[in-house]
């Protein structure tokens, strides 16, 4: 009845004490009361017959829905998050994974390839053979940690 009131109403946004929902324009609250139903009993009329609501077969989406990581307008603000446009084609989104959606070949569960410095698989570890080092040489053995000088002790004259 709140949707009904707020598609028809002079003061949509709120009642004020004065003048209520101001007027009403009843040819067409029973309209879309007459011809609207709310399909997925969400609170909203489907948007095909006045309503606002973007998917009257779907309870999830809806005017003030929580947007969540599937790729769709869940809110029906015509807007698809950032997040949630899979721009490589591989089927994963950026919210669900993906850490690089202008290359398709790097998804998770991708194969790794070792060599190529690459995080294939998008599990955040980096390719051993592209680890960063030290830069010092070593004869294949663990280093011995350097020993530190010692200063000569000098006693004080009295």
């Amino acid at each position: 009845m709140l949707a009904l009131l707020r598609a028809t109403a002079s003061h949509p946004d709120a009642p004020d004490n004065d003048g209520g929902w101001g007027m009403i324009d009843g040819y067409a609250a029973a309209g879309l009361y007459c011809t609207c139903t709310d399909g997925d009993r969400d609170g909203h009329f489907a948007s095909a017959c006045g309503g606002d609501d973007c998917d009257d077969a779907d309870p999830t989406r809806h005017p003030g829905a929580s947007e969540s990581c599937d790729g769709r307008d869940n809110d029906c603000d015509d807007v698809v998050p950032d997040g949630e446009v899979d721009g490589d084609g591989d089927g994963v989104l950026l919210c669900a994974g993906d850490c690089d959606d202008a290359d398709p070949a790097r998804t998770p569960g991708a194969p790794e390839d070792p060599d190529d410095c690459i995080d294939n698989d998008c599990d955040g570890e980096g390719d051993l053979a592209c680890a960063p080092t030290t830069g010092a040489q070593t004869t294949g053995e663990a280093a011995a940690p350097a020993k530190a000088k010692r200063r000569p002790r000098t006693r004080a004259r009295v």
